[in-house]
């Protein structure tokens, strides 16, 4: 959000600019900002691969997030790769929840049933 209201107050500057100078032109330099504020972004492109990556290869995800965080310099890096550390967190956290889940109701059925046996069925079984 910053940087939108950077953004902004550097077109409204530009506006102010131009009314007291007639021969700037406030639309070329408006064009310029908006191009270099664009060209200075993570493209949609890569964020979404990133984001795809980070919740279906969870530990990959950390991979985006330490090249984003650490060695980008582009202007929305450090946002992606908390994105990316928080998609990649979630579905560490939901595929270790499914795990115990699973785990949780196989060890309940079992000891269920290894307690309804009779120690005499086991003994003449064994004999």
């Amino acid at each position: 959000m910053c940087e939108n209201k950077q953004l902004e107050k550097q077109l409204q500057d530009y506006a102010e600019i131009a009314k007291t100078d007639k021969s700037v032109d406030a639309a070329g330099l408006a064009i310029g900002v908006l191009k270099d504020y664009e060209e200075n972004k993570v493209s949609s492109r890569v964020r979404k691969w990133a984001y795809w990556i980070s919740f279906l290869f969870p530990p990959f995800g950390l991979i985006f997030s330490v090249k984003y965080y650490f060695f980008s310099d582009k202007s929305d890096a450090r946002r992606v790769a908390t994105i990316c550390v928080i998609i990649t967190a979630l579905t560490i956290g939901l595929f270790l929840l499914f795990v115990w889940i699973m785990f949780a109701s196989i060890g309940t059925e079992n000891l269920n049933q290894i307690q309804q046996i009779n120690p005499e069925d086991v003994r003449s079984l064994l004999q």
